[in-house]
């Protein structure tokens, strides 16, 4: 439940505008035996295939099967994952002995397993280049890594990046990484990266509503507070775009009910086990239903949406796309991007829905198969059926993107509002028309086939009904209409605001778990910084506020507060990425243009009048200093270039206003 203060204040949005287009991937298994969603049968053997013929998706220890029985799995019509440690070595793996000189200490409840170092390189080396290429080069389809929550039991900086420096190792190999658990190690990542894209395309979480009684050995049903802070961790991941997947352990069947229906409602997968060690034969009643899937769940397409680009196989096949725009609808549910093909048959350009911004890239199409690279340099691979206007894209993990022909207009030519942008004119139009800066993620985008629905949904700061239950907009005309059908007019200048006052702001957490830190304001909305003391860091941003309700941007990312006045400060208010309250005070240390505050020896302070002078002998006892020996540097302030760090380039840059003084005193 880590939020590191919000250093921008800034984050909630990203995960807004990340819900609003994407949708969960795969689709319905064709093979006829299947008839369960997902499995994790971690404790079968190759003996006990034919007891996971019934689930499209299963994930078991590859470790133990050979090449041939996964690829008649695959055959099959399954979808194989392959469980990986990351975190922890057990006793009975063939590499035990080796690697435990770099245990950290037992597994609580598995006294046969051990937390290892994972900032250790021959331990990344090992799993990434030895264990998963192994296991990968036997076809598996993805890892469902466990342990990432070596980092809740050691968090240290060093854990933090050695789980990182894994994963991104792991994805590196263009595979689907399914993440057990790791709430602490995700959100941290989320705060520090505002995305999930390197590490993971899933996450796996354990006991949501089940339990497990260790010292009686027995499966029971977790607290409310327990089974929120998981549910909130599930939404985070979500929100990133990603699929998420619950395996339970009971046998109760209110529990799976209550389960079953969560997923239902949130797009979710799931799995209940009878069986702590995640044996074969599965639970029936434990497992999601293929015929469970209704609109909105995962893994469902709309034949009727699928209908309106075409019947299935109508007109001939073709062998190239057609040059020009591409709309493509993310699992044939909402647009997620739309792609220029060029006349030359190789280059794309793909502009996303979500934030307008554009990349390129070049593809390849051969024996029904697309192969596209990105500038990037990440590569995507699908099964391709194309039509002359209308194609669709098949993933491994069996989401099926449709593709709708739209224009053969020159990408310079091509305009569009993007989610962004809608949502940005929509809060501007409902502040300039009731005098309320509204949470932008109280708005929900909902893509129909060439119009776009949006909604007004809860907001938690407001309980103001909308001036509009609902809208409808071009995204290529920019026409707006109400629920009634009536023509709106909403353009993008925001209603005039106010302003913290100008100068240095100190920041102190008062609820959740904020770290101190300082603002510095202009004294207008365009131009402020944020310091973070912990890591060191600045980083300018802008923001909005009006009657109290603030949005600040920082990079590509976006929060949304309430601001409070205190007869000593302001207090700041915001829900984080995991969804809890938080509260900060901030102090008005005085005023300051921008290029007075400094860093002082870790702090930031506003700059005396007259600048530091600095002597020879200060150059010395720095220079002494920087090399690891003791000595007295007084009260004077040797972060020379204002960077927050001392180092090297503090005492070159020392060394160049000694100089000057020298021949300015000499002249």
């Amino acid at each position: 439940m880590k939020n590191k203060r919000i250093t921008s204040l800034i984050m909630a949005i990203t995960t807004c505008f990340a819900a609003l287009s994407a949708a969960p991937c795969c689709i319905k298994a064709e093979t006829a035996d299947v008839k369960y969603e997902y499995g994790v049968f971690l404790g079968a053997d190759p003996e006990d295939i034919s007891y996971m013929e019934n689930y499209r998706k299963i994930v078991i220890d590859a470790q133990y099967f050979e090449e041939e029985e996964i690829s008649e799995l695959k055959e099959a019509g399954h979808t194989v994952y392959s469980y990986l440690n990351l975190g922890s070595v057990e006793k009975f793996r063939p590499y035990y002995k080796k690697y435990k000189k770099y245990s950290l200490g037992t597994y609580e409840n598995w006294t046969d397993e051990k937390w290892i170092d994972v900032s250790q390189k021959e331990w990344q080396d090992f799993v990434v280049g030895k264990l998963a290429k192994d296991i990968l080069d036997k076809g598996v389809d993805g890892l469902w890594v466990d342990n990432c929550d070596v980092y809740y039991n050691f968090k240290n900086e060093g854990i933090f990046n050695g789980v990182t420096d894994i994963l991104t190792g792991l994805k590196a190999y263009d595979t689907y990484v399914i993440i057990n658990g790791g709430d602490t190690y995700i959100s941290k990542y989320a705060e520090k990266n505002k995305n999930l894209d390197a590490i993971m395309d899933a996450v796996n979480q354990e006991t949501v509503f089940s339990a497990i009684d260790w010292d009686n050995d027995l499966f029971t049903e977790n607290d409310d507070d327990t089974r929120e802070y998981f549910q909130d961790y599930c939404k985070l991941v979500s929100d990133f775009g990603k699929d998420v997947y619950l395996l339970e352990y009971t046998e109760n069947s209110d529990i799976i009910d209550n389960v079953k229906n969560y997923c239902r409602e949130n797009g979710y997968t799931y799995y209940a086990s009878n069986t702590l060690d995640l044996l074969t034969p599965g639970q029936e009643k434990g497992s999601q239903l293929l015929t469970e899937l209704n609109p909105g769940d995962d893994y469902y397409i709309d034949p009727d949406a699928i209908a309106e680009l075409g019947p299935p196989g109508a007109g001939e096949k073709v062998s190239t796309f057609k040059p020009g725009f591409w709309e493509v609808y993310y699992n044939g549910t909402s647009v997620s991007e739309y792609i220029y093909f060029d006349p030359n048959g190789k280059d794309f350009i793909s502009f996303s829905a979500n934030s307008g911004t554009n990349m390129g890239g070049e593809y390849i199409l051969e024996n029904d198969k697309c192969i596209k690279t990105y500038e990037t340099g990440y590569t995507e691979e699908t099964t391709a059926s194309i039509y002359e206007d209308r194609a669709s894209l098949e993933y491994a993990d069996g989401r099926i993107d449709v593709m709708s022909y739209i224009s053969d207009v020159s990408p310079e030519d091509f305009s569009f509002l993007c989610n962004a942008e809608i949502i940005e004119l929509l809060t501007n139009y409902y502040e300039k028309t009731t005098g309320i800066l509204l949470n932008p993620c109280c708005f929900e985008i909902e893509d129909g086939y060439g119009t776009t629905n949006v909604y007004f949904t809860e907001d938690l700061y407001c309980n103001e009904d909308s001036v509009f239950k609902c809208c409808t907009v071009d995204r290529f005309t920019g026409e707006w209409t109400d629920e009634n059908g009536r023509r709106i007019e909403l353009d993008n200048t925001q209603a005039p605001g106010t302003y913290f006052t100008k100068g240095l702001w100190k920041c102190e957490g008062v609820s959740g778990d904020c770290e101190e830190g300082y603002y510095w304001f202009s004294g207008n909305e365009e131009d402020s910084v944020s310091y973070d003391i912990t890591d060191k860091e600045q980083t300018d941003f802008s923001y909005h506020l009006s009657n109290g309700r603030g949005i600040a941007y920082m990079s590509d990312n976006v929060w949304f507060f309430a601001c409070d006045e205190t007869d000593d400060g302001l207090m700041l208010t915001w829900y984080c990425t995991e969804g809890a309250l938080c509260t900060e005070k901030l102090t008005f240390i005085g005023s300051a243009e921008k290029n007075e505050v400094v860093w002082n020896n870790g702090d930031v302070v506003i700059s005396a009048a007259e600048p530091e002078i600095y002597t020879a002998e200060d150059a010395e006892r720095f220079k002494s200093f920087l090399l690891g020996n003791r000595c007295d540097l007084g009260n004077k302030n040797y972060d020379c270039n204002r960077d927050g760090i001392w180092n090297i380039f503090d005492l070159i840059e020392m060394r160049k206003i000694i100089g000057r003084n020298f021949s300015a005193h000499n002249i």
